[in-house]
């Protein structure tokens, strides 16, 4: 739930489905009515749920640093070194494509090891 709203029966909802629910509502000839109780609502005009909304943006913020804490510490060196390597040559191979000359470079040492050389053996589509 990312914008949660307080509709007239004291509800809450998140903002987007409670007014699918509502748009359903007067599509098929009914009065808007709450989806949890069945009550007919007066009006459809919803208020933010300004303490829901704080808890769950406190919520995710604690649980992406708790995330990252535990990712980190579960990256050994050699991991870490063996993914910069992965990425490497993704780069590689993606520069390599677009006929250019890139040096090899290990994320150990920083030094060129080798270079692919510029040939262009593939070319991507020009829609991608």
């Amino acid at each position: 739930m990312k914008d949660p709203v307080v509709a007239e029966s004291e509800m809450t909802y998140e903002r987007e489905a409670i007014q699918q629910w509502f748009d359903a509502c007067q599509e098929q000839g009914r009065e808007p009515m709450c989806p949890v109780s069945g009550q007919i609502v007066k009006t459809t005009k919803l208020r933010p749920n300004l303490v829901l909304q704080k808890t769950i943006q406190e919520w995710t913020r604690r649980n992406v640093v708790i995330r990252m804490r535990v990712a980190t510490t579960q990256l050994s060196a050699a991991s870490s070194v063996r993914f910069l390597a992965q990425l490497m040559v993704l780069h590689n191979f993606c520069t390599y494509c677009q006929g250019k000359t890139v040096a090899n470079v290990s994320p150990v040492s920083q030094k060129p090891s080798f270079v692919i050389w510029p040939l262009k053996l593939c070319k991507l589509p020009a829609q991608v």
